[in-house]
């Protein structure tokens, strides 16, 4: 909402939310590991996603700030109109009113040493606030944890998004329109509906480019992406490829049984940098604008531009609600296409079938001096994002702008960097001098093992299993031997700068 329109669009928070003593909204104490979490029965795809999202570098924070924004908005429509100063139990009853899901999120990060409100309520109120939106999740049951933060997200970004709902551009195609042109006219869009913190911290935008088999017409799409899903597709080797993904037809309950490994770095090569692109043929084909009829034609996915928070999903459920179990080897840092460094910092783990399972997650929190430096580096890359959607289009560099078949930087392999990239360990060819980090703490350096330097260890942050009520410390090695349970992995910008496995 704008702020000349959101304080008069407020809720009615007069009454006071207890007449108990009440903690200030200003309060923000950051807890030291995460707290233990309630299930209240099939609940646990809402206690791990809350854990992988109250450890998210610099979230909190900038909600925090957007939660009083609010408040405050309240309570100068409020003088103004009863010229009376609002207490503390008003501020908060207005908080949750208007901010329900955002006022628990916060509160559960403030959670250490005491809560405003018990732990268990804030659960239930997270989990209403996504029923009011989804009715997937207005019953009890075990539910889809991608669908839930997917709900959460959304329902967040509506809370304090400034931008209004119904002045949206339509978003339509145009003919022979160029690649910056049709990219241009969806930074507009973002400008107006995407005006959030959700979107600064994890909105990114995918392309792709589509080309009539016919005539040739080409034609490009872009969307805002909270989330990457990764389909677990089964290929045979290719060129410069190591990684052999291939799965046996057999079942074992509702579980496919497979075979061999897959690495994050080639599922996103496979996705978005493959210069063969998809062909939509035979029943998938689609209508050509220029044609008026129904066309073979290729697409080409692409990433134009990288989050500064990244969630890869990976699809191990078909539509069906068969899991696919192959172990998918995921990396503790790597490097885009555009050298942006990325470090894992969460992970959400799935065992069982759709049917009867049970999901944990790991979190890395982090000290007073490394979070205060996290943040900071998040904050500037949010930014990034933030001045994208807003700053003048004629300040964008369009030579950035283009699809993986027109043109691929020197020394970069099918996306990634080959250069402090991913381990051959984890799926990559890379050769030469490159730099990596393995599961066992050390660095790779020419193919042999080194030990990393002592002033890049890590001495304050921890890793830790939250499984509901049970937190246990762990290291990193665990984390990243969860092969066939990992279902969400969370990745943060460290541009500049080496991660440790500890």
């Amino acid at each position: 909402m704008t702020d000349a329109s959101s304080s008069s669009a407020l809720k009615s928070c007069d009454a006071p939310a207890s007449t108990e003593e009440v903690l200030p909204l200003s309060v923000n104490q950051r807890h030291s590991a995460p707290i233990p979490l309630r299930n209240f029965g099939a609940t646990c795809y809402l206690n791990s996603i809350v854990q992988c999202l109250l450890c998210t570098p610099g979230l909190l924070r900038a909600l925090i700030s957007d939660r009083e924004r609010i408040v405050h908005e309240w309570e100068v429509e409020r003088l103004s109109t009863t010229k009376r100063a609002s207490s503390e139990a008003h501020r908060r009853s207005c908080a949750e009113r208007n901010v329900p899901a955002t006022s628990s999120l916060v509160d559960l990060y403030t959670a250490h040493p005491a809560p405003p409100i018990p732990v268990s309520q804030l659960l239930l109120n997270l989990k209403e606030a996504c029923a009011s939106s989804n009715d997937e999740f207005s019953s009890n049951g075990q539910k889809d944890a991608h669908e839930f933060l997917l709900t959460l997200l959304g329902v967040i970004h509506k809370e304090v998004c400034h931008s209004k709902p119904d002045v949206c551009e339509v978003f339509r195609e145009v003919e022979d329109e160029t690649k910056w042109e049709a990219y241009a006219r969806l930074v507009r869009r973002l400008q107006q509906e995407n005006n959030s913190t959700i979107y600064r911290f994890f909105g990114g935008i995918t392309g792709c480019t589509i080309q009539c088999a016919k005539c040739h017409l080409v034609s490009y799409r872009f969307e805002a992406q909270l989330v990457i899903s990764l389909p677990m597709t089964y290929r045979l080797p290719t060129l410069g490829s190591k990684i052999v993904m291939k799965c046996t037809s057999g079942k074992r309950d509702g579980k496919t049984q497979a075979e061999g490994s897959i690495a994050v770095d080639e599922m996103l090569r496979e996705m978005f940098f493959s210069e063969r692109g998809e062909l939509l043929n035979g029943s998938m084909q689609v209508t050509c604008d220029r044609c008026k009829k129904l066309r073979d034609k290729t697409i080409w996915y692409s990433i134009e531009q990288w989050p500064p928070i990244l969630v890869l999903h990976l699809k191990r459920f078909n539509n069906a609600g068969v899991k696919n179990e192959s172990a998918v080897v995921f990396p503790y840092t790597f490097c885009s296409i555009e050298n942006l460094e990325y470090q894992l910092y969460s992970v959400c783990c799935h065992r069982g079938s759709a049917s009867f399972g049970h999901y944990t997650s790991y979190a890395y929190v982090q000290g007073e001096d490394e979070a205060a430096e996290t943040d900071n580096n998040t904050a500037t890359a949010a930014t990034v994002v933030s001045d994208l959607f807003q700053s003048p289009l004629a300040s964008m560099n369009s030579e950035r702008l283009f699809s993986p078949r027109e043109r691929q930087p020197t020394g970069c392999v099918g996306g990634f960097f080959t250069s402090d990239s991913i381990s051959k360990e984890n799926g990559s060819d890379s050769k030469g001098a490159s730099e990596t980090h393995n599961r066992n703490g050390n660095r790779k350096v020419n193919g042999k093992d080194e030990p990393l330097p002592e002033e890049t260890e890590s001495k304050t942050g921890k890793w830790y299993l939250c499984n509901d009520k049970h937190i246990t410390e762990v290291t990193a090695p665990d984390v990243l031997s969860m092969t066939k349970e990992a279902y969400i992995l969370f990745y943060r910008r460290v541009d500049g700068r080496h991660a440790t496995v500890s």
